[in-house]
């Protein structure tokens, strides 16, 4: 006779197994869902979340600039559920934090325009909170959810008793829980696997059943710190093959606006994962998410573009990497970034890229709006934690109307992978080199000429002659070597020095590079 616990798994195993080769689903997003989801999680109020949160950040999400930039969903995390079920097995809301109830919540959120979102454990209890879990309750558990109109699912991996399946890894007891789930759900509501530890390695197998999971390998969320979002970036990356179409790689939650990281990277991370066909979703309060950064719309039609598909490393050294997506009207998306802490050079061919054969090629930068030409080549010299993107087009490329892409290097290291930054002596003369490379190619420069622009009390002169009397042909550099001096008495620090160049009579490009400034003995 079996035991309790073997005829438990039997049962799940029998009857909500992974679905075979044959019977496999190529895309596990509901209707509608076609692209990855953006919108907003609760996570940064923990257990602090209540109806009246939701509530008001459904109304930022609404009223603001972020639902018309396609942000939906409204995702409460966890610690909405109560700690027991009602007399009849169901899921309780929380009647401190939710008094309204859920289906209250959704109604509300539905008359926004907007979607609800929950989190769910499949293990017995909630991960935080102390609420009840889905298990042993997954049927009817879904079959509430739709009845409520919940939108989306986060399901996480927590208290699994894993004693209920003699025999069985983790990878083995997640596909027969979360599918269950899946299945509880139906096919209208986005499901999104939460592991956070990576355990039950879910890239490998969650294609059929889910729209998006997790691809951590650590044991926390992602902090709002530059080091842990690289970290959690590089290892998104490595799953790149598993994802596409309808189910896709999540790295996390965007950071921007938490406040612990700078501009420069929170429009990295935001680059980062829409190039990557990650799903966009807020931690910050939406009234405080910085629009220009996670409401750009033309980023955002990358990450939403319908061929959905994963950004690959084009070229890659550690410290520079150059990521390229396809886009469904045959357009490339391109991002260029610089992982460590001195601006760069960071360079790529057409080749690469896999671009189609053409004789120009048309670059729009989408974070600047201005437009160049290109013969093939793709380079930007990039601030350290940033990121340049790319939309590179091979029809009406405007090869003659258009300028050639340049390259303006501020301070450029004299060897490539050097990350120290050049240091300059309070009330002393330093150098300074800048250079401007005609990297497009498509015609000659004319009159290029460079400036700095430096803090205030800085003084510059230029050693060498700052306006060229050469035309510049493709891949051609015009260098100047500046005489530098900060004040007597300016602080230690690090400060940052631009540079400007103009060429052609009338196009103009800037850049910067961050120096250190010491004390003399």
């Amino acid at each position: 006779m079996r035991t309790r616990t073997a005829a438990l798994s039997a049962v799940l195993l029998g009857a909500l197994a992974v679905p075979s080769a044959a019977t496999a689903r190529t895309s596990a997003a509901p209707p509608g869902v076609d692209a990855p989801p953006m919108g907003w999680n609760s996570r940064a109020l923990a257990c602090s979340v209540s109806e009246t949160a939701v509530r008001r950040a459904a109304d930022a999400l609404a009223d603001g600039p972020l639902a018309a930039a396609g942000y939906r969903y409204v995702i409460v995390d966890g610690c909405w559920t109560a700690a027991g079920r009602d007399a009849s097995g169901g899921l309780v809301a929380d009647p401190a934090r939710f008094p309204s109830g859920i289906r209250a919540l959704a109604d509300y959120v539905h008359g926004k325009g907007l979607k609800l979102g929950l989190g769910l454990s499949a293990g017995t209890k909630a991960c935080a909170g102390g609420g009840a879990g889905a298990y042993r309750n997954e049927a009817a558990d879904g079959a509430l959810l739709r009845s409520w109109g919940v939108d989306y699912l986060k399901y996480d991996w927590c208290s699994i008793p894993t004693a209920d399946f003699p025999g069985k890894n983790v990878q083995q007891i997640a596909q027969i829980l979360y599918p269950a789930m899946r299945q509880a759900l139906g096919d209208g509501i986005a499901f999104a696997m939460n592991n956070e530890e990576g355990s039950t390695v879910p890239w490998l197998w969650g294609r059929q059943v889910a729209t998006t999971w997790r691809t951590n390998v650590v044991t926390k969320p992602l902090t709002d710190s530059y080091a842990h979002m690289v970290d959690v970036w590089e290892t998104n990356m490595l799953r790149h093959e598993y994802a596409g179409p309808g189910s896709w790689n999540d790295p996390d939650l965007l950071q921007a606006g938490l406040g612990k990281m700078t501009e420069r990277e929170y429009r990295a991370q935001f680059s980062l994962w829409a190039i990557g066909a990650s799903p966009l979703i807020l931690q910050a309060d939406p009234a405080k998410a910085p629009a220009a950064i996670v409401a750009n719309p033309k980023v955002i039609a990358v990450n939403q573009d319908r061929l959905g598909v994963q950004s690959r490393y084009a070229r890659t050294d550690g410290w520079y990497h150059a990521l390229v997506k396809p886009l469904e009207n045959g357009d490339s998306a391109v991002v260029l970034f610089n992982e460590s802490d001195r601006a760069a050079t960071i360079a790529v061919t057409a080749a690469k890229l896999k671009l189609p054969r053409a004789p120009h090629y048309r670059v729009e930068d989408l974070w600047t709006g201005e437009v160049a030409a290109t013969q093939g080549d793709l380079a930007a010299y990039v601030p350290a934690h940033g990121a340049v993107m790319y939309r590179v087009a091979t029809r009406d490329a405007g090869g003659d109307r258009a300028a050639p892409l340049v390259t303006l290097e501020t301070d450029p290291a004299a060897t490539l992978g050097e990350d120290r930054l050049t240091t300059l002596t309070a009330g002393r003369e330093g150098e300074i080199v800048t250079r401007l490379v005609n990297t497009g190619g498509t015609k000659k420069l004319t009159g290029a000429e460079i400036a700095l622009t430096l803090p205030d009390g800085w003084r510059a002169r230029p050693v060498t002659p700052a306006a060229s009397p050469e035309k510049l042909a493709a891949g051609e550099a015009f260098t100047v070597t500046w005489a530098v001096t900060p004040p007597a008495g300016v602080t230690a620090g690090r400060y940052e020095i631009g540079a400007k160049a103009s060429f052609d009579g009338r196009a103009e490009v800037t850049s910067s590079a961050a120096a250190l400034v010491a004390q003399a003995p």
